[in-house]
């Protein structure tokens, strides 16, 4: 709007004043390398001011924040390395114990192959539904190996049943993990 009111008054002085010689040029689609507009009146040349939509000058990333010392507490998802074998590792050898976690792969594979190789769940060592805790110990599972020992405990233990007493969890666990063990826990 600016660009129209400030070039109808150029005109009009343009055509009062008599100095100017040669035919006067009013070119409004003219753009030179950097995107400007050049306006041509009379035998002078007028650039348009440019509008830029990106800075020019390279923004540069925020420094980096300096991890804060602070008390080595795990988080809930993460669990801290025990010193020794597992107490679930007492029940299971770990040579048996890979070789089952190879075979279940396998049937995992075969038995859901639409789950096989999506990114990996966690999967509750004490199952919620078993009345383990939300925020327990998990393991990153492939989900069709997952959804094998989801399907493990529910056999053992169908879903809407009153929560089992302590040895009976554990026995349901002991039964699963021996036929589906774990990486991490029992090998």
């Amino acid at each position: 709007m600016r660009m129209i009111v400030l070039l109808s008054l150029w005109l009009t002085i343009l055509e009062g004043c008599a100095a100017v010689s040669g035919p006067m040029r009013l070119g409004l689609d003219a753009s030179d390398e950097h995107g400007s507009e050049i306006v041509a009146l009379g035998p002078k040349f007028f650039r348009t001011p440019r509008i830029r939509n990106t800075p020019s000058l390279p923004v540069k990333p925020p420094p980096a924040e300096q991890p804060k010392p602070q008390a080595s507490q795990p988080k809930a998802t993460q669990q801290p390395k025990p010193a020794g074998p597992s107490p679930l590792t007492k029940i299971l050898d770990p040579k048996v114990a890979r070789e089952n976690f190879d075979k279940g792969q396998a049937e995992a594979r075969t038995a859901f192959p639409h789950l096989f190789g999506k990114p990996k769940q966690k999967h509750h060592l004490h199952p919620k539904y078993l009345g383990g805790v939300d925020d327990g110990p998990t393991v990153d599972v492939d989900p069709a190996y997952h959804q094998l020992i989801t399907n493990a405990f529910r056999r053992e233990h169908p879903y809407g049943q009153e929560i089992p007493s302590p040895a009976q969890q554990q026995e349901i666990m002991r039964k699963v993990y021996a036929k589906y063990p774990l990486p991490g826990v029992h090998f």
